[in-house]
């Protein structure tokens, strides 16, 4: 299986950091309406943080059917490489979340 390096130094599945990336890319294009987009907002702060409780239910319930959080919004967990690529593939431009390529080209 093909590994490639994300900005953060981890190696991770390519096919998997594919996947993960159209997700975003999916949420973030309004797709799934607002609700989207605060899922995108709110998994990439989880990524950061893992103390932090997704606000909604609607955007937590989006990311449990995505498989990259479980548990509950208040009490949310993720896979190590779910929240390595994502911490990787958003980068904030104020509170606007952006995708970006995660991998070290």
């Amino acid at each position: 299986m093909e590994v490639v390096t994300l900005t953060n130094g981890c190696e991770e599945s390519a096919p998997l950091v594919a996947v993960v990336r159209l997700g975003l890319s999916k949420l973030l294009s309004g797709e799934r309406g607002l609700n989207g987009i605060l899922a995108v907002y709110e998994v990439a702060k989880l990524a950061r943080d893992p103390e932090h409780h997704i606000f909604s239910r609607v955007q937590f319930d989006l990311l449990r059917d995505l498989q990259w959080v479980e548990g509950t919004e208040l009490q949310p967990v993720m896979n190590s490489s779910v929240r390595n690529i994502i911490a990787c593939a958003i980068e904030f431009h104020g509170e606007e979340p952006c995708l970006v390529d995660p991998r070290v080209v």
